[in-house]
């Protein structure tokens, strides 16, 4: 009887010209580790017909084994075997049809390859097909066909297409619901281990504390959902005792799983201290990981901390990726801060064509910084045909916004426009900037106030303003104040004061400001001088605009 097999079998090598041995010693090989030589035995194998040779080349292709990964060979071998009748090749073939992997994605060439190894009762083939007939891809959606394949899948204790059954009784379309089967199947999936059946019954679940218990067990076999929700259960004291670190915790998990929801809360836990130490820093790294997955209140909460200066800021290459994903999502603020980083060249060299790009999309989305900068790049001709009409015309979108930069570039224009000159339209624009504190605008309309130029004279109005100008440390008003103090004018006389001013302006560089001094102090006793020195020594500057 032996012998009589040996024959057979010898026979149907000779007249397949396939060689028994040969294919042995490849998967020989291939058990061994030694998949240089496994993939040369194989290929003569697969090439001469050999389906089981072909189905494993496929997998070796596809996993990179002996050889390059590569997704066409993979399929280009998966497909020789399926045409043979090879049930995991049809199933594999099929999924990376489906999935468009080592050719141009076809669904309805993938459900055909389901189908033949469905008939061969391949289950991951008949929960695939299944999904497609629910879905209406590559074959005519049909519930009561992608009901009948889960249930056959179902019953041999399939897990997902036991949820996949449950979940299609529970929102049929086309055939009946049916709850209690439903539900069932649910619960035979979730027993099995299947995250996404235990949400579901924590979803149509009446009692809080048994909605969190399945969310719990979902959550502790890894599924970022379900620890996002435990996370937020902990948070608001739903369904388990309120804890912040316990949602700390959870948020951990999901937010290590990419989650971007759970790396904005991380940030926020760690800027807030709640639930972790606080630890601003480590707030900015979850909110960069957030935010460039697009995360816009990661992006926002990003921005500020780095503001404020109490953060390191993100690298130039790691801010330009942070900024063009969420620049990419319309958000002005983004795109002006990818302008600054292109017009300033952090990454290399200034790239005029980058900044004028998304200074333009942002300024088009109304940012009043990004109007003025634009304003001032036609201005100038930087990057653009200069244009005074189209810098105008962003300088007032931007001052209309209240931008104290931008109201007083156009001060400056209606000043030195030549015959088109409109003092009052300067003045305008400076009184508006001055109120915002715009230390150049409080010392530009504080002279047209002192001048009557373009506004009626109000010298008291004139001197305030040219004090808070000075305060700042700005030398033209500190010289400016120093006269008024010398004169009487707008101010109490008083060479003290006039000296100190004076002084302090000269060390701004305002070469007039020494004559003003020694004027002043032509007037004063040696005591006064030596006490304006003093003040002026220990003068510090007011906040500047």
């Amino acid at each position: 009887m032996r012998c009589r097999l040996v024959r057979l079998v010898c026979g149907v090598v000779w007249v397949s010209g396939v060689s028994f041995a040969d294919f042995a010693t490849g998967m020989r090989a291939y058990q061994n580790g030694d998949f240089a030589t496994a993939i040369r035995e194989l290929t003569r194998e697969g090439e001469a017909g050999n389906m089981a040779a072909q189905f494993t080349l496929g997998f070796m292709y596809a996993n990179g084994k002996g050889t390059a990964v590569s997704e066409s060979q993979a399929l280009l071998w998966f497909r020789m075997a399926a045409q043979r009748g090879h049930a995991d090749a049809q199933y594999a073939a099929g999924y990376m049809l489906l999935n468009g992997k080592g050719a141009a994605a076809d669904e309805a060439e993938a459900a055909r390859l389901f189908q033949l190894a469905a008939a061969q009762n391949h289950i991951p083939a008949q929960y695939s097909l299944a999904l497609l007939y629910v879905e209406g891809k590559g074959v005519k959606k049909d519930e009561a066909e992608a009901a009948r394949l889960l249930t056959v899948a179902a019953q041999r204790e399939n897990p997902s297409a036991q949820y996949a059954l449950g979940k299609l009784l529970l929102t049929a379309t086309t055939i009946p619901k049916d709850e209690e089967t439903g539900i069932k199947w649910l619960q035979f999936a979730a027993n099995q281990g299947v995250p996404d059946a235990l949400l579901l019954l924590a979803s149509r679940s009446q009692n809080a504390a048994e909605a969190f218990q399945l969310r719990l067990r979902a959550a502790e076999l890894g599924s970022a959902e379900a620890q996002m929700a435990t996370a937020v259960a902990y948070a608001e004291g739903k369904g388990a005792a309120q804890s912040d670190s316990e949602a700390a915790k959870w948020y951990r998990k999901a937010a290590e799983q990419k989650n971007a929801e759970a790396q904005f809360q991380m940030g926020f836990l760690y800027a807030n201290g709640k639930g972790v130490a606080q630890d601003e820093q480590e707030a900015a790294k979850w909110y960069r990981r957030a935010a460039e997955q697009g995360h816009a209140g990661a992006f926002f909460n990003l921005r500020a901390l780095e503001s404020s200066g109490r953060v390191r800021p993100a690298d130039p290459l790691e801010a330009v990726r942070i900024y063009k994903v969420a620049a990419g999502q319309g958000n002005a603020d983004a795109q002006y801060q990818l302008a600054l980083i292109y017009e300033e060249g952090r990454t290399g060299s200034p790239d005029q064509a980058g900044a004028l790009k998304w200074m333009r999309m942002a300024a088009e989305q109304g940012h009043p910084e990004a109007q003025f900068r634009l304003g001032r790049m036609f201005a100038a001709g930087i990057g653009v045909p200069q244009s005074s009409a189209e810098a105008i015309g962003w300088y007032k979108k931007a001052a209309e916004q209240g931008n104290g930069q931008a109201q007083t570039a156009l001060a400056e224009f209606y000043v030195n426009n030549g015959a088109a000159a409109n003092p009052a339209e300067a003045a305008k624009w400076l009184a508006r900037a001055a109120e915002q504190g715009n230390r150049q605008a409080q010392y530009g309309y504080g002279l047209m106030l002192l001048e009557g130029r373009g506004v009626a004279r109000n010298v008291r109005e004139g001197a305030r303003l040219m004090r808070l100008a000075a305060d700042t440390g700005y030398g033209a008003a500190q010289l400016q104040f120093a006269r008024l103090c010398l004169e009487g004018r707008g101010v109490p006389q008083d060479f003290v004061q006039a000296h100190v001013w004076a002084n302090l302006a000269a060390t701004e560089g305002e070469a007039e400001a020494v004559q003003v001094r020694e004027k002043a102090a032509g007037l004063m006793t040696h005591e006064q001088v030596a006490q304006a020195q003093d003040m002026a020594r220990n003068w510090r500057p007011a906040a500047k605009q």
